[in-house]
Protein backbone atom coordinates (compact mmCIF):
# COMPACT_ATOMS: atom_id res chain seq x y z
CA UNK A 1 0.00 0.00 0.00
CA UNK A 2 1.78 3.32 -1.12
CA UNK A 3 1.23 5.95 1.13
CA UNK A 4 -0.40 9.50 0.21
CA UNK A 5 1.63 12.50 -0.66
CA UNK A 6 0.65 15.23 1.07
CA UNK A 7 -0.77 18.24 -1.31
CA UNK A 8 2.04 20.77 -2.25
CA UNK A 9 -0.44 23.44 -2.63
CA UNK A 10 -0.17 25.96 -0.29
CA UNK A 11 -3.06 26.16 1.98
CA UNK A 12 -5.38 28.92 2.04
CA UNK A 13 -4.01 30.39 5.91
CA UNK A 14 -0.48 30.75 4.37
CA UNK A 15 -1.94 31.95 0.95
CA UNK A 16 -3.38 34.75 3.48
CA UNK A 17 -0.53 35.02 5.17
CA UNK A 18 1.58 35.99 2.11
CA UNK A 19 -0.87 38.11 0.80
CA UNK A 20 -0.72 40.19 4.13
CA UNK A 21 2.96 40.25 4.50
CA UNK A 22 2.91 41.47 0.76
CA UNK A 23 0.82 44.34 2.09
CA UNK A 24 2.76 45.35 4.94
CA UNK A 25 6.17 45.62 2.95
CA UNK A 26 4.38 47.65 0.24
CA UNK A 27 3.51 50.72 3.15
CA UNK A 28 6.52 49.91 4.69
CA UNK A 29 8.78 51.91 2.51
CA UNK A 30 7.77 55.12 0.07
CA UNK A 31 7.95 58.68 0.53
CA UNK A 32 6.44 61.39 2.75
CA UNK A 33 5.55 64.85 2.34
CA UNK A 34 4.35 66.80 5.67
CA UNK A 35 3.33 70.49 6.27
CA UNK A 36 2.83 71.69 9.70
CA UNK A 37 4.55 74.12 12.07
CA UNK A 38 8.14 73.43 13.59
CA UNK A 39 8.01 72.51 17.39
CA UNK A 40 11.88 72.21 18.41
CA UNK A 41 14.47 69.68 18.37
CA UNK A 42 14.43 66.13 20.19
CA UNK A 43 17.99 64.96 20.42
CA UNK A 44 19.32 61.46 19.90
CA UNK A 45 22.79 59.69 21.47
CA UNK A 46 25.27 62.01 19.74
CA UNK A 47 23.30 64.72 18.64
CA UNK A 48 20.61 67.20 20.36
CA UNK A 49 19.11 68.34 17.10
CA UNK A 50 18.35 64.18 15.66
CA UNK A 51 14.68 65.19 15.31
CA UNK A 52 12.36 67.57 13.95
CA UNK A 53 9.28 67.72 16.14
CA UNK A 54 6.37 68.47 13.55
CA UNK A 55 2.81 69.61 14.69
CA UNK A 56 0.42 68.64 11.55
CA UNK A 57 -3.25 68.69 11.13
CA UNK A 58 -3.03 64.97 11.58
CA UNK A 59 -0.83 64.67 14.75
CA UNK A 60 2.57 65.41 16.13
CA UNK A 61 5.76 63.72 14.00
CA UNK A 62 9.02 63.23 15.28
CA UNK A 63 11.29 63.20 11.97
CA UNK A 64 15.28 61.95 12.21
CA UNK A 65 17.26 64.54 10.24
CA UNK A 66 20.75 63.58 8.66
CA UNK A 67 23.96 65.59 9.63
CA UNK A 68 23.69 67.74 7.08
CA UNK A 69 20.52 69.49 7.58
CA UNK A 70 20.73 69.06 11.42
CA UNK A 71 22.54 72.19 12.12
CA UNK A 72 21.69 74.13 9.28
CA UNK A 73 18.21 73.58 10.22
CA UNK A 74 18.91 75.02 13.69
CA UNK A 75 20.16 78.43 12.62
CA UNK A 76 17.36 78.61 9.92
CA UNK A 77 14.24 77.49 11.94
CA UNK A 78 12.65 79.22 14.65
CA UNK A 79 9.48 77.48 16.78
CA UNK A 80 5.95 78.03 15.13
CA UNK A 81 7.96 78.20 11.37
CA UNK A 82 5.31 76.74 8.86
CA UNK A 83 7.54 73.87 7.21
CA UNK A 84 7.36 70.93 4.57
CA UNK A 85 9.23 67.92 4.95
CA UNK A 86 10.06 65.17 2.87
CA UNK A 87 12.09 62.10 2.75
CA UNK A 88 11.33 58.63 3.42
CA UNK A 89 9.36 56.61 5.56
CA UNK A 90 9.82 53.03 6.94
CA UNK A 91 8.33 50.18 8.96
CA UNK A 92 9.52 49.44 12.77
CA UNK A 93 9.45 45.91 12.36
CA UNK A 94 9.06 46.16 16.57
CA UNK A 95 6.27 47.74 17.00
CA UNK A 96 5.03 48.10 13.53
CA UNK A 97 4.96 52.42 13.80
CA UNK A 98 6.45 54.24 10.65
CA UNK A 99 9.50 55.91 10.89
CA UNK A 100 10.38 58.92 8.82
CA UNK A 101 13.76 60.24 8.22
CA UNK A 102 14.01 63.31 5.92
CA UNK A 103 15.60 64.32 2.72
CA UNK A 104 14.58 67.42 3.18
CA UNK A 105 13.39 70.11 4.93
CA UNK A 106 11.70 73.62 3.70
CA UNK A 107 10.23 76.59 5.27
CA UNK A 108 7.00 77.55 3.83
CA UNK A 109 4.59 80.94 3.72
CA UNK A 110 1.89 79.11 4.45
CA UNK A 111 -0.04 75.42 4.06
CA UNK A 112 -0.47 73.89 1.18
CA UNK A 113 -4.64 73.47 1.02
CA UNK A 114 -4.35 70.09 -0.47
CA UNK A 115 -2.20 68.76 2.68
CA UNK A 116 -4.04 71.18 5.22
CA UNK A 117 -7.39 71.35 3.76
CA UNK A 118 -8.66 73.78 7.24
CA UNK A 119 -8.34 76.91 7.76
CA UNK A 120 -5.27 78.15 9.18
CA UNK A 121 -6.75 80.75 11.44
CA UNK A 122 -9.08 78.07 12.97
CA UNK A 123 -5.81 75.32 13.39
CA UNK A 124 -3.96 78.34 14.97
CA UNK A 125 -6.29 79.42 18.13
CA UNK A 126 -6.08 76.06 20.30
CA UNK A 127 -1.85 76.22 19.52
CA UNK A 128 -1.61 79.63 21.16
CA UNK A 129 -3.35 77.98 24.41
CA UNK A 130 -0.41 76.84 25.61
CA UNK A 131 1.63 79.81 25.15
CA UNK A 132 0.09 81.49 28.05
CA UNK A 133 2.26 79.02 30.50
CA UNK A 134 4.91 81.05 32.10
CA UNK A 135 7.92 80.13 29.68
CA UNK A 136 11.21 78.67 31.57
CA UNK A 137 14.30 77.33 31.37
CA UNK A 138 15.28 73.80 33.20
CA UNK A 139 19.04 73.75 33.46
CA UNK A 140 20.31 70.52 34.89
CA UNK A 141 22.64 71.30 38.11
CA UNK A 142 23.75 68.36 39.22
CA UNK A 143 28.21 67.71 39.76
CA UNK A 144 28.49 65.84 36.15
CA UNK A 145 27.28 68.38 34.22
CA UNK A 146 28.25 71.02 35.89
CA UNK A 147 31.93 69.62 35.96
CA UNK A 148 31.38 70.14 31.98
CA UNK A 149 30.21 73.92 32.57
CA UNK A 150 26.43 74.11 33.57
CA UNK A 151 27.32 77.11 35.99
CA UNK A 152 28.31 79.34 32.90
CA UNK A 153 25.91 78.13 30.75
CA UNK A 154 23.19 79.45 33.56
CA UNK A 155 25.27 82.85 33.87
CA UNK A 156 25.00 83.34 30.16
CA UNK A 157 21.37 82.42 29.99
CA UNK A 158 20.88 85.16 32.36
CA UNK A 159 22.80 87.62 31.05
CA UNK A 160 20.73 86.57 27.43
CA UNK A 161 17.31 86.97 28.55
CA UNK A 162 18.72 90.15 30.35
CA UNK A 163 19.61 91.86 26.83
CA UNK A 164 16.47 90.68 25.45
CA UNK A 165 13.96 91.85 28.23
CA UNK A 166 12.98 88.41 28.66
CA UNK A 167 14.35 88.55 32.27
CA UNK A 168 10.71 89.02 33.70
CA UNK A 169 9.21 86.64 31.28
CA UNK A 170 10.85 83.78 31.27
CA UNK A 171 12.46 82.23 34.72
CA UNK A 172 15.77 79.79 35.14
CA UNK A 173 14.98 76.69 37.03
CA UNK A 174 18.04 74.62 38.27
CA UNK A 175 17.46 70.95 38.03
CA UNK A 176 18.51 67.33 39.52
CA UNK A 177 19.90 64.89 37.36
CA UNK A 178 17.94 64.24 33.74
CA UNK A 179 19.56 60.77 33.25
CA UNK A 180 22.46 62.43 30.13
CA UNK A 181 25.31 62.90 32.43
CA UNK A 182 27.58 61.99 29.70
CA UNK A 183 25.83 64.67 27.65
CA UNK A 184 26.07 67.23 29.77
CA UNK A 185 25.38 70.41 30.12
CA UNK A 186 21.52 69.08 29.81
CA UNK A 187 19.56 71.91 29.21
CA UNK A 188 15.66 71.76 28.86
CA UNK A 189 13.00 74.98 27.31
CA UNK A 190 9.75 75.49 28.63
CA UNK A 191 6.48 74.86 27.56
CA UNK A 192 8.28 73.76 23.88
CA UNK A 193 10.03 70.56 26.06
CA UNK A 194 12.70 70.99 23.77
CA UNK A 195 15.44 69.81 24.92
CA UNK A 196 19.26 70.14 24.16
CA UNK A 197 22.20 68.43 24.97
CA UNK A 198 26.55 69.37 25.61
CA UNK A 199 25.05 73.39 25.54
CA UNK A 200 27.83 75.94 25.57
CA UNK A 201 28.04 79.65 27.02
CA UNK A 202 28.11 80.87 23.04
CA UNK A 203 25.04 78.50 21.96
CA UNK A 204 22.66 80.11 24.87
CA UNK A 205 21.78 83.15 22.88
CA UNK A 206 20.49 81.25 19.40
CA UNK A 207 18.12 79.29 21.89
CA UNK A 208 16.86 81.86 23.31
CA UNK A 209 16.45 83.98 19.92
CA UNK A 210 15.11 80.34 18.61
CA UNK A 211 12.50 79.78 21.38
CA UNK A 212 11.19 83.26 23.00
CA UNK A 213 10.07 86.19 20.35
CA UNK A 214 10.54 89.79 21.67
CA UNK A 215 6.88 90.23 22.11
CA UNK A 216 7.00 87.57 24.85
CA UNK A 217 8.99 90.42 26.92
CA UNK A 218 5.83 93.18 26.86
CA UNK A 219 3.98 89.59 28.45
Amino acid sequence: MSKVKPSSQPSHQSVAKGIQKGIQNSVAKGEFCLEGRFAGFAAGKKSPFKYLCLETAEGAYQIKLKKTLQLMLFRYLAVGDWVRAVGKQTLDKETGEPKLKAREVLKIVQPSASLLPFPTAAAETPRQQPKQKKAKVLICQKSACRKRGSKAVCQALEAALGDAGLDQSVSIKLTGCMDRCKAGPNVVVMPDKARYTRVTPKQVSTLVNQHFSPDEASQ
